[in-house]
């Protein structure tokens, strides 16, 4: 999803024809829009990262693609780190700790091992822990 909105986004930009400089009241209040969508763009990145490093590079990207390609590329590269290295990663440590012997139950956290050693003894007691400071 995020990639297809990328996608058309750039496609539209490429696409575009005229001039840079807006000669007419609908370029003109396009050319706000693009800056507005800009400006929220940068602000969602940083409200994400909180990194000046990452908020300067998607920003450089901006003027050359478009504030829809910046943001659905974002999006889709946070929501794909997630579900596809930092999930699968997390499901390997939790087989890890877990005993050869014991079941692993779908736990998706990586315990609190005090006073135990069996793994899902100590997923379900951080998940009292958690539970109880809710």
């Amino acid at each position: 999803l995020y990639m297809a909105l990328a996608g058309l986004s750039l496609a539209t930009h490429l696409t575009s024809t005229g001039s840079p400089v807006p000669q007419s009241d609908c370029t003109i209040s396009i050319t706000v829009d693009a800056c507005a969508c800009s400006i929220m763009t940068m602000a969602f990145i940083w409200e994400r990262t909180g990194s000046s490093l990452q908020l300067s590079l998607w920003s450089l990207l901006i003027p050359l693609a478009s504030p829809g390609f910046v943001l659905g590329s974002f999006c889709a590269l946070q929501h794909d780190v997630i579900l596809h290295v930092l999930a699968p990663l997390q499901e390997y440590v939790a087989r890890s700790l877990a005993h050869s012997d014991e079941k692993v139950r779908g736990w998706m956290n990586l315990g609190l091992w005090k006073g135990c050693t069996s793994y899902n003894t100590a997923c379900r007691q951080l998940c009292e822990i958690v539970g109880e400071a809710a």
